[in-house]
C-alpha cells in the first residue's frame, strides 16, 4: 500500500502515478512489476492486484496517455503459468476481473480505452485477447447479430422487390406481383428509410450540438462522418430519398386505369412512370450496392475475414492512385491524338479518343479495330506508347504498390481488426439487459479462488485456462515463497538474491583496492591485505553498512 497511498496531513498521494506523470516511467515500472508478483508463505497468498485496481480504477488509462510502455508491464502482471504440465497442457490464470466489472458490477471501461488508443500489438496481449473475446463471444455477438437481423431482412427484401420480382415471370405484370411490389417498397420507405433517416439526423444534431467538426478541403464536415459506414448510410439514404421522390407507382396514383398497356392497381408503366424509369432504375441499384457494402461489418465475427476485409481497405488507395495516373494518361494522349489529321472514326475528336483510350486501358477495346489504327504510322506509334506506359509501366507499379502496402499492414492486420471487434462490443453491451449482463457475470465465477496446481488453492478474480505446454515454456516457480513463521509480528523476509548483489558489490571493491595497490607500487601489501580481508568476512560483513554504498559509487 506504500506503493499507492501515502496520506500526509490531508494529502493522499500515490507514489505509483507521481513516478507516471513525472516520467519515472523505469521506477513505475519496478513499482508495478512488485505490485503483482505473486508471495506466499504457509498460510496465505499476496498479490497487490486488487489493492491496485481498486484504489486506481483508471490505471490503464492514465498509463495509455502518459506511459504507453507500461501497460504491457501491467498485463503481464495479470497472468500466472504454472512450471509443470500435464498431458502436454499448462494452467494459466488471468487475473482479469478488475478489467471486466468495475466496483459496482458493471461494463469497466479498460476495453474501451484500449480501442480508443489504436494500436494493434497492444490489443493482441493474451489479457486483452482473453477478456475482450469473452465479452464479445458471450454477451456482446448475440446482440450484434439480433440487431444485424433487421437490416438483412431488409435487404432481402429490397434484393426481392428491385431485383427478383420483376423478372419473375414473364411479359407483363400481374395484379398480385403488383400489390407484392408495392408492399415492399412500402416497407423499405416506411420502415428502411425512416430509421436511416432518423439515425443519420441525431448523428448529425449530436455533431453540432457538440460543435464537432472536421474541415476536408476548407469544408465543415460532422465528425460522424469519418466512419466510412456512416458515409455510406448516408449515401444510401439519400439514394432511397430519390427512388422515393421518382417512384414509377406514385407517379401513376393519378392515372392507374388510364388509356396504355399495363393498365391496373399500382402499375408502374403509365406514361408518368415511364419517363423516371431510368432515373428510379439507377438510383435502385446505387442503393442496392451500398446495402450490399454496409453488410460488410458481418465479418467481424470471424478475425481471419475481418483482417482481410480490413487489408483491401486500407491498400485500394493505391487503387485509386492508379487510376488517377491513368486518367492523366488517358486525358493528354487523347488530346495529343486529336491534333493529327485523317484519324480513324475511334479518335476523330478529343471526346471519342477519350472513350476509346479508356476501353483499350481496360482491355475493352475491340481488337478488329487495331486494324484501322495500323494504318496510321503516328497514331500506331501514339497508342503502342500508351499501351506501354498505362499497361506495362503503371499496372506492374501498381502490383508492386500493393505488395508493398499489403507488407506494411500484414503484421497488424489480425490487430486491426480485434480493434474493430473491440469497438463493436463497447458500442453494444450498453444495450444488453442488466438481467442478461449480471447472468455473465456470474458464470464468470470471478469470486472462487482458483487452484494454482492441484490441491493448492489459489487467488480469486480470475479465469484458469490451459495451454500448450510448449507454447509458453516456464521453468521458475512464479510465486515467490517464503517459509518460517507467519506471525504478522515477524518482519517480512528478505526475498532470494537480495543480499547477493552486497556480496558481489564487495567482491568488485575488494579487487579494485587490490589492482589500485598493485598500480602504486605496493604488491606485496597488497597481497597480504587481500588475503586478510578474504580470510576476515565477519570484518568485511561489519563494514558493509558503512562503506558499501560510498565505495560502489567510487568504483
Amino acid at each position: 500500500m506504500e506503493l499507492l497511498n501515502i496520506t500526509v496531513g490531508t494529502q493522499s498521494i500515490s507514489p505509483l502515478y507521481w513516478a507516471i506523470e513525472s516520467g519515472s516511467l523505469v521506477t513505475a515500472n519496478a513499482m508495478l512489476q512488485d505490485l503483482l508478483t505473486i508471495r506466499a508463505d504457509r498460510d496465505n497468498y499476496y498479490y497487490g492486484c486488487d489493492e491496485l485496481f481498486t484504489r486506481h480504477t483508471d490505471v490503464v488509462k492514465v498509463l495509455l496517455q502518459n506511459g504507453e510502455g507500461l501497460v504491457p508491464s501491467l498485463m503481464n502482471g495479470l497472468i500466472w503459468r504454472s512450471r509443470t504440465a500435464v498431458n502436454g497442457l499448462r494452467r494459466v490464470n488471468y487475473y482479469v476481473k478488475h478489467l471486466i466489472v468495475d466496483e459496482e458490477g458493471k461494463l469497466n471501461k479498460p476495453l474501451e480505452w484500449l480501442v480508443e488508443s489504436k494500436d494493434p500489438k497492444l490489443i493482441c496481449h493474451p489479457v486483452v485477447v482473453l477478456f475482450a473475446d469473452l465479452l464479445w463471444s458471450r454477451v456482446a455477438r448475440f446482440y450484434f447479430i439480433a440487431g444485424r437481423c433487421w437490416f438483412l431482412f431488409t435487404l432481402a427484401v429490397f434484393i426481392f422487390s428491385q431485383s427478383v420480382l420483376k423478372h419473375l415471370t414473364p411479359g407483363p405484370e400481374t395484379d398480385s406481383e403488383r400489390i407484392v411490389a408495392f408492399a415492399c417498397r412500402a416497407f423499405i420507405y416506411g420502415c428502411s428509410l425512416s430509421v436511416l433517416l432518423r439515425a443519420q439526423l441525431r448523428e448529425l444534431y449530436r455533431d453540432v450540438r457538440g460543435r464537432s467538426f472536421q474541415r476536408i478541403y476548407g469544408i465543415p464536415v460532422p465528425n460522424y462522418l469519418s466512419s466510412w459506414k456512416e458515409f455510406a448510410t448516408l449515401l444510401l439514404v439519400l439514394a432511397l430519398i430519390i427512388m422515393l421522390v421518382y417512384e414509377p407507382i406514385i407517379r401513376c396514383a393519378s392515372n392507374m386505369f388510364g388509356d396504355f398497356q399495363g393498365a391496373g392497381l399500382f402499375t408502374q408503366v403509365c406514361p408518368e412512370g415511364l419517363e423516371v424509369q431510368d432515373v428510379y432504375s439507377t438510383a435502385s441499384m446505387i442503393a442496392m450496392i451500398l446495402y450490399w457494402a454496409l453488410t460488410t461489418d458481418l465479418s467481424i465475427m470471424s478475425t481471419r475475414i475481418s483482417a482481410f476485409v480490413l487489408v483491401c481497405q486500407r491498400v485500394v488507395s493505391e487503387l485509386f492512385l492508379f487510376l488517377g495516373a491513368l486518367a492523366f494518361l488517358i486525358l493528354s494522349f487523347a488530346s495529343s491524338i486529336s491534333a493529327l489529321n485523317n484519324l480513324t472514326k475511334d479518335f476523330a475528336g478529343i471526346e471519342k479518343g477519350l472513350l476509346s483510350l479508356f476501353q483499350i486501358g481496360i482491355g475493352m477495346y475491340p481488337q478488329s479495330n487495331f486494324e484501322e489504327i495500323r494504318k496510321q504510322t503516328m497514331l500506331m506509334i501514339a497508342v503502342s506508347l500508351f499501351i506501354i506506359i498505362s499497361l506495362i509501366f503503371l499496372l506492374n507499379l501498381l502490383v508492386a504498390q500493393l505488395n508493398g502496402a499489403y507488407q506494411v499492414v500484414y503484421d497488424d492486420m489480425v490487430g486491426y481488426a480485434r480493434l474493430q471487434r473491440g469497438k463493436i462490443t463497447c458500442d453494444t453491451i450498453p444495450s444488453v439487459s442488466a438481467k442478461f449482463w449480471s447472468r455473465f457475470v456470474d458464470s464468470l465465477k470471478l469470486d472462487e479462488r482458483m487452484e494454482f496446481n492441484e490441491g493448492d488453492i489459489g487467488l480469486a478474480g480470475g479465469i484458469q485456462i490451459t495451454e500448450p505446454a510448449n507454447a509458453n515454456p516456464t521453468t521458475v516457480d512464479e510465486i515467490k515463497r517464503f517459509g518460517g513463521s507467519t506471525s504478522p509480528a515477524m518482519q517480512w523476509p528478505e526475498e532470494e538474491g537480495a543480499g547477493d548483489d552486497d556480496e558481489n558489490k564487495f567482491d568488485r571493491l575488494e579487487k579494485l583496492i587490490v589492482r589500485a595497490t598493485k598500480n602504486m607500487g605496493g604488491g606485496g601489501s597488497a597481497k597480504k591485505g587481500s588475503t586478510s580481508s578474504s580470510g576476515g568476512g565477519s570484518h568485511k560483513s561489519n563494514q558493509s553498512g558503512s562503506e558499501g554504498a560510498g565505495d560502489e559509487g567510487s568504483e
